[in-house]
């Protein structure tokens, strides 16, 4: 009635997926790196691992070789707990910060992601074929609502849910020594 057109419907899957899988550099082919990744402080600070940052750092760099990147959420960057962990790490040449606009390369060269619920465990996993540790906070109960999510039902899939920040080394090598189960 109208004269409009059908629409051309074209099927793109995860776009933001496809868009950066055309734009990431494998360049790193050892990767040697552990991004720890944290969701928004204040989207759910029940489900934060930022309190406990300085602990999963602590456990990573006494009980492996990994290099360590912080990449805090990019509304967290100037956070005075972030602030705080850079300058005292500062001189440790195994820990850096990356508060980059682009997180392909960080992406690219980590080996392993640590987060707590963010959403960019998803897409480390789908873009790297690498496996992600979720840490939750002891004493913390999930809600069942937030349970029937797949966001939780499938984080077994990619990777490995810890529930104390002192034994997390414990998942790292879990991950490290499947990893090519996880890349599957």
């Amino acid at each position: 009635k109208n004269k409009i057109e059908s629409p051309n419907i074209i099927e793109v899957g995860y776009f933001k997926l496809d868009y950066l899988l055309k734009k990431i550099k494998y360049k790193y082919k050892e990767k040697d790196s552990i991004i720890i990744a944290p969701t928004l402080i204040i989207g759910f600070p029940k489900f934060s691992i930022t309190n406990n940052l300085e602990s999963i750092i602590k456990n990573i760099l006494k009980k492996s070789n990994f290099k360590i990147i912080i990449r805090p959420h990019p509304r967290d960057r100037q956070n005075r707990i972030y602030v705080r962990i850079q300058k005292k790490y500062s001189s440790n040449l195994r820990i850096s910060f990356d508060q980059s606009s682009n997180y392909l390369e960080t992406y690219a060269r980590s080996k392993l992601m640590i987060t707590d619920i963010s959403g960019t465990a998803y897409t480390f996993a789908f873009l790297t074929l690498s496996p992600v540790i979720f840490c939750e906070n002891k004493g913390i109960k999930i809600d069942s609502d937030y349970l029937k999510l797949n966001f939780f039902k499938n984080r077994n899939i990619i990777g490995k849910i810890n529930k104390d920040f002192h034994t997390i080394d414990k998942s790292l090598f879990f991950l490290n020594k499947n990893y090519k189960t996880f890349y599957k």
